[in-house]
């Protein structure tokens, strides 16, 4: 089993860390976890059976990869929301709210040119406050379910800025990065 390497890397380092980089082409990566491999990388020809699954990612992996990639952004606020089910006493416990979605917080936007606006010092102009925003993430080919669907309906509503992104380059087209 191979083992991730500590981390020495975050968002108050200036250089993108190991995981934006992989995920704006910068490398990648394969590992191994109880029995299953995570394969970010396509396979040599002597393994013609794990093609298809070199093409498929993890939805953790772009998870993490946006994740990473907003808490470098001066002024965004990102918050991960985990939903589920954990037997607890011997019957499950419900957690998190159905359908909302996976990444939320607020980043600086200026409500007169109704644009993000994440300047490189952080620094607001006059007409600019925070907006909330949701990122529900999906594997490439994922598809939301009814209650995802109906909670970004809600949230887009309120006035939330929602969108479900498969990769750190539909978060960038969708804050004007």
């Amino acid at each position: 089993m191979i083992r991730p390497a500590p981390r020495k890397y975050g968002p108050k380092n200036p250089a993108l860390c190991q995981r934006a980089q992989r995920s704006l082409g910068g490398g990648a990566a394969t590992t191994r976890r109880k029995g299953r491999s995570s394969i970010l990388e396509a396979p040599s020809d002597s393994a013609p059976h794990l093609r298809d699954a070199a093409v498929r990612q993890r939805e953790a992996h772009v998870l993490r990869a946006v994740r990473d990639y907003l808490t470098l952004l001066p002024g965004v606020v990102v918050i991960r929301q985990n939903t589920g089910m954990l037997p607890i006493e011997g019957r499950f416990v419900r957690f998190g709210i159905e359908g909302f979605p996976d990444l939320f917080g607020s980043v600086p936007w200026c409500y007169r040119l109704k644009t993000p606006q994440i300047r490189p010092d952080g620094a607001p102009c006059g007409a600019c406050g925070p907006r909330p925003f949701a990122f529900e993430i999906k594997r490439p080919g994922g598809k939301r379910s009814p209650a995802q669907l109906a909670m970004a309906a809600t949230l887009e509503a309120a006035g939330w800025l929602y969108a479900c992104v498969e990769s750190v380059e539909q978060v960038q087209a969708v804050l004007g990065r």
